[in-house]
């Protein structure tokens, strides 16, 4: 059953966590959900349609001793070519024994590992509740990046949730990282969500502070695809470029000016959310819930009246955020924004940071 409009799915495979962040947005359901089964899990993918990418969430994903079962489950009923997994890289034995189950499963062309980075130090301790996790955490990225050799559709990202209490600590952690030796593949930034019990001091910076990360991150990009020849490599960095530029305007328009997107929010079309009991949600941000098990199957659940009402409320009540994975998805459902916006963010960014960048 091959549905074209959905993409990715995000699912929370489990409340139990072993950190305590101050920013959690989901810190009221952590610890109060039984995981559910492989079969009660099965049963679920059965009705969803193909699509691509399967993002993993919690809850820390690495606590399920299952979780390599559990994706295959996927890539069976679903054909997922991508499998994204969220850790705060607490538990480096399991992360290394589990991964390399995961690596081992056939038909999925790239194994993402998120490791949550918000600081150096005591910075990052602090924010995770977990004394000693900055150190934990980066021999946890050490011995996965060790695994590259033998399992090279492993890829290394970094998450890091911008906040007043971390914001003069992300340059100073983006340059150590540089400095390790340890190739990265991706750093990304979410700006802190106003729904966890902490909000982590009053966040305040100028778009300049988006330039300056950018800069970092553009160059981690540049070294990663020196392999390619001239012409694909001058198209990469300018879709590179105008992306992430144009969701980093985005998240601080709507951040700080309560701004609406240039596009509709596409949740609930090609992304949609099952939470940790199973249930689909358009967005985890929104309270409405559906049971897939009620429906014959994803088609039958999309095309129903509530659903629908659902998504037209998501227009009614102007609903947008910062989330990046949901600003993606939007803008990967616009042709407008998708081709035409970010090729031109994508070129003015590469002047900028090519040209005029260096000559100043």
């Amino acid at each position: 059953m091959k549905n074209k409009r959905l993409h990715e799915l995000i699912f929370f495979v489990t409340s139990r966590c072993n950190s305590r962040c101050r920013h959690c947005f989901n810190w009221r359901n952590i610890g109060k959900v039984v995981d559910l089964d492989l079969i009660e899990i099965e049963k679920r993918a059965k009705r969803l349609p193909h699509f691509d990418n399967l993002l993993l969430s919690g809850g820390e994903p690495f606590l399920r001793k299952d979780l390599a079962d559990l994706i295959n489950i996927f890539v069976r009923n679903n054909k997922i070519k991508t499998v994204s997994i969220p850790t705060n890289g607490l538990l480096t034995a399991s992360i290394i024994d589990i991964l390399e189950k995961i690596l081992l499963i056939p038909n999925i062309n790239a194994v993402n590992i998120n490791f949550s980075l918000d600081g150096l130090n005591d910075i990052h301790d602090n924010i995770r509740g977990i004394e000693g996790n900055f150190v934990i955490t980066m021999e946890s990225i050490k011995a996965v990046s060790a695994l590259r050799e033998k399992y090279p559709r492993l890829n290394i990202l970094i998450n890091t949730v911008i906040s007043g209490e971390n914001i003069n600590s992300i340059l100073p952690l983006l340059e150590y990282l540089s400095q390790t030796n340890i190739r990265i593949d991706g750093h990304y930034f979410e700006i802190i969500r106003p729904f966890g019990p902490d909000s982590l001091g009053n966040l305040q910076f100028d778009f300049s502070f988006y330039r300056q990360i950018l800069a970092k991150q553009y160059k981690i990009f540049k070294e990663n695809i020196k392999k390619f020849f001239f012409i694909k490599m001058a198209i990469s960095k300018i879709l590179f470029l105008g992306r992430l530029s144009m969701v980093y305007r985005l998240q601080y328009n709507n951040y700080f000016f309560k701004k609406e997107w240039p596009v509709r929010c596409s949740a609930g079309k090609n992304i949609i959310v099952m939470n940790d009991r199973g249930e689909i949600s358009v967005c985890e941000l929104r309270d409405k819930k559906f049971d897939l098990l009620e429906y014959e199957d994803f088609n039958s659940l999309i095309t129903s009246k509530k659903y629908q009402e659902e998504l037209a409320k998501i227009v009614s009540d102007k609903c947008f955020c910062t989330h990046s994975c949901f600003l993606n998805a939007s803008i990967h459902n616009s042709v407008r924004m998708k081709f035409l916006a970010v090729a031109w963010h994508g070129f003015i960014n590469f002047i900028y940071y090519e040209i005029i960048s260096n000559n100043s």
